[in-house]
């Protein structure tokens, strides 16, 4: 009986450490709305793991004003939570705001959704460094129209660094032009000279490199616009 009891205390023991122990699974995330101190609205979610499931705490902080406490719920099927913030702003009758958000596919953060839009980064976890995009090269040739779509014709670049060359060759007149500018990121910018004639253009490269959309300045028939769209050939 004496065995039976012991064996029975030290299973109940052990069940109990078990709880703890996963009672003190937490993540805490943070974030703040990006504005300035004096108006800044900050947040801290703390996810704990219990035995009976997902439990959301942490505090609601918004400027000159005392902490308001979050409590709330976590939904692992759904990676999504919910909750409500109890604040205390001036005497005593408390505000309530709803907190909701869920988890960043592939990332250790969370997207707070109310009572503001932040991305909230787990404590402790430096973020990642993003992956630096693949600099833009506008090498090549290029169909154009301009003006109300009344002139047409091909535009050939040459890119070396920030730097870019080129032949500006208009199929409606026959006419064609030294091309010599410069690229800044998605922003291309050069200038056109034939005949005695000068044009300045302002064009912005998509995201993918395969077009060109923007305007010029300059020699040009005033009855039409200066609207330019060009796409890679």
């Amino acid at each position: 009986m004496k065995i039976l009891r012991l064996v029975t205390f030290v299973a109940f023991a052990v069940c109990a450490l078990c709880l703890t122990a996963q009672a003190q699974k937490q993540w805490t995330y943070k974030a703040d709305n990006g504005a300035p101190r004096d108006r800044r609205k900050e947040i801290i979610i703390t996810i704990t793991q219990g035995p009976n499931g997902y439990e959301v705490s942490g505090k609601l902080k918004f400027p000159n004003a005392s902490d308001c406490n979050i409590r709330g719920t976590y939904f692992p099927a759904t990676e999504r939570f919910s909750g409500r913030a109890v604040c205390y702003h001036s005497g005593s009758t408390p505000i309530e705001y709803d907190v909701k958000g869920f988890r960043i596919k592939g990332k250790d953060a969370l997207q707070i959704t109310d009572p503001f839009a932040a991305s909230a980064a787990r404590d402790g976890v430096k973020p990642t460094t993003p992956e630096k995009p693949a600099a833009l090269n506008v090498t090549g040739t290029w169909d154009f129209e301009c003006c109300d779509k009344k002139y047409t014709g091909k535009l050939t670049l040459v890119q070396d660094g920030n730097k870019i060359s080129g032949r500006f060759g208009e199929t409606t007149n026959n006419t064609t032009g030294e091309v010599q500018g410069q690229i800044n990121g998605t922003s291309l910018t050069f200038e056109r000279k034939w005949d005695g004639k000068k044009q300045n253009y302002s064009l912005t490269v998509s995201a993918d490199g395969k077009t060109l959309t923007g305007s010029f300045t300059g020699d040009h028939n005033t009855a039409y616009r200066t609207d330019v769209t060009a796409t890679r050939l």
